[in-house]
């Protein structure tokens, strides 16, 4: 999978999704607890953003980062609800182009930086940061070891990490090498785990919003034009028959570094 271009895999997505079909689906899946303000591109829910912002522990006067950011929406609300100052960072400059637009809606602007970086290079000083989140992010990382090494370094002292990821028993097609248990590697890479939690009806959403989609071909033909609608519906299809069964669980973890 070290072949594969990511950037232009996510630059293609984020220009191509189908935003208002998806919001649908999700608000009907997610109901109260869709992060309705976010836009995610992700599973996230309203309730994990919530804990988020309080588990990062960060002030006004503090830095973090939220690593694979995409479209921005669950780091500026981070940013919101605690005060503090954000680096976006992502691999896909269609999203980070969205990203700056939506902290200027968000009255962000001026705390808010989007930049180029990923797991294997954030670009970021030793010690640099308060605090590192990433949504949904790290599942792509090509190695899951350097990615939480490099988040170690970036971080303070002390610094907070909190993401969610999926364990997997064995990797899927199409997906660089996933492992059945993050708190090895985090161990490792300098961190003391506080918190390791499979998140609240993972599975059904993951295919609620699946089936959600699928089923919703017509809409999707309006917004994409039939190619890409039915391209999109074959690869839902295909997570749901390779990825859902191999995920044995999504994770939310909490970590400091040591």
């Amino acid at each position: 999978m070290s072949d594969v271009d990511w950037a232009r895999i996510f630059d293609r997505s984020f220009t191509e999704q189908s935003r208002s079909t998806r919001q649908r689906v999700w608000r009907e899946v997610y109901g109260q607890d869709y992060a309705e303000h976010a836009e995610p591109y992700s599973y996230v829910s309203r309730t994990e953003l919530e804990q988020f912002a309080e588990h990062l522990q960060i002030r006004p006067s503090d830095t973090f980062v939220d690593l694979g950011c995409g479209r921005g929406g669950p780091g500026l609300l981070v940013a919101l609800r605690t005060g503090a100052r954000l680096i976006g960072l992502d691999i896909s400059a269609v999203a980070l182009a969205d990203a700056e637009q939506r902290a200027e809606k968000f009255g962000l602007a001026g705390r808010a930086d989007f930049r180029r970086g990923g797991f294997a290079a954030t670009g970021l000083a030793d010690s640099r940061v308060h605090a590192v989140m990433s949504v949904d992010a790290l599942t792509f990382a090509l190695n899951k070891q350097q990615a939480l090494t490099e988040m170690a370094r970036i971080l303070a002292p002390g610094g907070r990490l909190v993401f969610t990821s999926w364990d997997y028993k064995r990797t899927p097609d199409n997906r660089p090498p996933q492992v059945q248990d993050h708190r090895p590697l985090l161990e490792r890479a300098g961190f003391h785990v506080l918190a390791y939690k499979e998140t609240i009806d993972w599975k059904h959403r993951w295919q609620a919003t699946s089936h959600g989609m699928i089923t919703r071909r017509d809409e999707l033909i309006e917004e994409l034009g039939e190619e890409r609608a039915d391209a999109t519906i074959a690869e839902l299809q295909r997570q749901l028959d390779n990825q859902l069964p191999l995920a044995t669980r999504r994770i939310l973890v909490i970590a400091t570094r040591r």
